[in-house]
């Protein structure tokens, strides 16, 4: 990646990668061709996606990058810092779940029987495995390909490719479509300070 930066030397570079990914080196590369960098940890709920997706994402341009404000809060932000944000999306409404529906973040079996997630919540963050269940009339089943990517904010119909498990793989190793949406507004806004957040 850092490779093509310095042969290509586009305007702007953003890298997205999981929590443990070594942003700071990649920031100090970035930075030794000439850009100025900054990287933050986010989570997609807090821009309305119906699910966590917690990522670290390095932004480096010509100039500071301001990071953008959550749309979004959880059910810790004390009051007075929610402003003008919307509560999160809850994932039983994104999926058209009922009252009499239950989510597992992973199977029930009858030695693990985990209490189901409270589907005005985001679900957990969506891996290649497809490994959360839905209870729905009494039958478990695994996510759908279709509601795992309404999970992800994928918009319907999306071609994805191959078998099911090709499919749930190609979601569980994508950038939630809001947030490429998010910090690329950011690229072509107020851009004169520099913001750089830590874990």
């Amino acid at each position: 990646m850092l490779f093509r930066s310095d042969q290509v030397r586009p305007r702007w570079v953003i890298v997205e990668n999981v929590r443990g990914a070594p942003v700071e080196v990649w920031s100090e590369q970035l930075a030794a061709l000439g850009y100025v960098t900054s990287w933050a940890l986010l989570d997609a709920a807090d821009w309305g996606l119906p699910s966590h997706r917690r990522r670290l994402f390095v932004v480096a341009g010509p100039v500071g990058y301001r990071w953008p404000t959550p749309t979004h809060y959880g059910p810790d932000v004390p009051w007075l810092l929610r402003g003008g944000r919307q509560p999160w999306v809850g994932f039983g409404q994104a999926l058209g779940l009922d009252d009499q529906d239950h989510y597992y973040p992973f199977g029930v079996t009858s030695t693990f029987q985990p209490d189901p997630i409270d589907p005005r919540r985001p679900a957990l963050c969506l891996n290649t495995k497809a490994n959360q269940y839905v209870v729905r009339t009494g039958k478990m089943r695994r996510l759908h390909v279709w509601q795992s990517a309404i999970l992800l904010g994928f918009p319907e119909g999306y071609p994805f490719q191959g078998s099911k498990q090709a499919q749930h793989r190609q979601i569980g190793n994508a950038v939630a479509p809001i947030m490429a949406e998010v910090l690329a507004r950011g690229l072509t806004g107020d851009r004169s300070e520099e913001h750089t957040s830590e874990l």
